[in-house]
């Protein structure tokens, strides 16, 4: 495994083109659960450089708002309201643009990256409104209008995040274009998981009693209650949604995407072959098409030890 080359399996992947396809199937499933993913060094430096970007420029629209006194006086503004509402509103504008988790080489997004706001800014692309009985938000082509839209809720959050105060008339535009967006097209509304940060952004407008909240933080006894509401409510839930059959089969794709979880070589097992029990351990076999090349089907496995019930018959596949 090189920089920007993926570990190949240790099986020979010409021999593996021509088996059949069960066998093919069980082959890359002891690979998987032997030697892990196998991506290459690059795919996890990308997220380190994610990460960084995204502390980066919460700091940095938190350190240049008007009245907090810069970076240098970090230790006095850091929990300030205000700070915490640009944290909320940074947040949802990263998840929006496609930089939240569902992005880079580990979730199978190789060239480019991040395909998000790229999809979203062209007019042409495929749109999926969530009920087709509502007005004017029929079809599933993406218009100048949902371009516009999507393009307009970006720069109001922008707008926000260089606000002194985060008033009614800050926040509210966020919220309205957002909601209308979201009936023309609900990918783009799932993607800024709205669940957690839309709900937190409707909060500040209770701030202060709708006054917005400063760089004073005075009167948000209201604005702390509301946030600690819905945290406690979606981290509960979150909890308890994952109490089911199939998330342990999530946490095991999860861990062999992680570069510090090792992994054992098949030819320390002394063969490549594993038994039907081995396999169902790391995910269950299923019947998926026959992809050409052995990455393509490694990245595949990923999907489909995580699944559910009977695979999708998607037509690109």
């Amino acid at each position: 495994m090189g920089f920007t080359t993926p570990k190949a399996p240790e099986f020979d992947v010409d021999h593996w083109s021509q088996r059949p396809y069960a066998e093919r199937l069980h082959m890359m499933c002891v690979t998987w659960a032997t030697q892990g993913f196998g991506a290459p060094v690059a795919a996890y430096l990308f997220y380190v450089v994610k990460l960084v970007a995204y502390v980066g420029g919460f700091v940095a629209f938190a350190a240049t708002t008007p009245g907090l006194g810069g970076l240098e006086a970090i230790g006095d503004w850091w929990a300030l309201p205000v700070v915490f509402g640009k944290a909320v509103l940074w947040t949802l504008l990263w998840e929006s643009l496609g930089l939240g988790c569902g992005s880079g080489p580990l979730t199978g997004r190789y060239l480019p990256p991040v395909a998000g706001a790229l999809h979203w800014l062209r007019p042409g692309t495929t749109r999926m409104p969530p009920w087709r009985w509502v007005p004017f938000t029929g079809g599933d082509r993406r218009s100048v209008v949902d371009v516009a839209l999507y393009a307009a809720f970006v720069v109001l959050v922008i707008r926000a995040l260089l606000a002194s105060n985060l008033t009614v008339g800050v926040v509210a535009p966020i919220i309205v274009v957002f909601a209308v967006l979201g009936l023309r097209d609900k990918t783009v509304f799932l993607s800024g998981r709205p669940e957690h940060y839309l709900l937190a952004t409707a909060i500040l407008l209770f701030a202060t009693g709708g006054a917005g909240i400063d760089d004073t933080g005075a009167g948000t006894d209201q604005f702390w209650a509301g946030q600690k509401v819905v945290m406690v409510a979606l981290w509960l839930g979150a909890a308890t949604s994952k109490l089911n059959h199939h998330f342990p089969g999530v946490v095991a794709v999860m861990l062999s995407n992680n570069p510090l979880v090792g992994h054992r070589p098949a030819s320390a097992t002394g063969s490549t072959a594993a038994s039907p029990t081995t396999c169902a351990r790391h995910g269950r076999q299923r019947r998926w098409p026959t992809a050409p090349r052995w990455w393509s089907t490694r990245s595949r496995w990923c999907c489909c030890s995580a699944a559910v019930g009977s695979p999708p018959r998607w037509p690109w596949w």
